[in-house]
């Protein structure tokens, strides 16, 4: 029930250093508090356990009674695709992380990224995507709440953020110069 341009999407392993939860506490908290500003918006957790049922099973409770929150599982292929493409934005509230390949992905599709504020994101988002302080549920609501707010900075963000992204981390370059 995603429907293209009204969901915003989550990518990762469903680890706890990943922040899905703080991303789904944040919405609700957001959603409680603007039910107008997010009306038929959804949330996309997209990924599975790796090892962790525990902590998947502590997300699925939490979107328990929410309909705007969607677990989709692991995807893969033309589905992956489809939902990069879909998103109208990507948020990556991790705790820890190496370079964000979900990021890099996201942003390859254009998509404004909001992620924590760790170094290893703030690696790409610093200057080419939106930030929230990490483990924050209230700063991360409040950056949700801006880019509902702002469609045409969420664009101009996401057009910027892919040209960053073919500039400095595109594969054929990378291959041919540490060939």
């Amino acid at each position: 029930d995603l429907k293209p341009g009204n969901y915003l999407m989550m990518c990762a392993r469903l680890v706890r250093h990943k922040g899905a939860h703080t991303l789904m506490h944040a919405w609700k908290r957001l959603k409680k508090a603007h039910p107008e500003l997010v009306g038929n918006m959804k949330l996309a957790i997209v990924g599975g356990s790796a090892f962790t049922d525990d902590y998947t099973h502590e997300l699925e409770q939490l979107a328990k009674n929410e309909p705007s929150i969607v677990l989709t599982g692991n995807q893969t292929g033309e589905t992956l695709h489809s939902l990069f493409s879909g998103a109208y934005a990507a948020v990556h509230p991790s705790e820890s992380e190496g370079l964000p390949i979900a990021v890099l992905e996201a942003m390859s599709y254009s998509k404004c990224v909001l992620s924590s504020d760790i170094p290893e994101n703030l690696e790409l988002t610093q200057d080419h995507g939106l930030t929230f302080e990490v483990g924050n549920e209230q700063d991360l609501a409040k950056q949700l709440k801006m880019l509902l707010e702002n469609p045409e900075l969420v664009k101009a963000v996401g057009s910027d953020a892919r040209i960053h992204i073919a500039k400095h981390y595109d594969w054929k370059d990378i291959a041919e110069t540490t060939d």
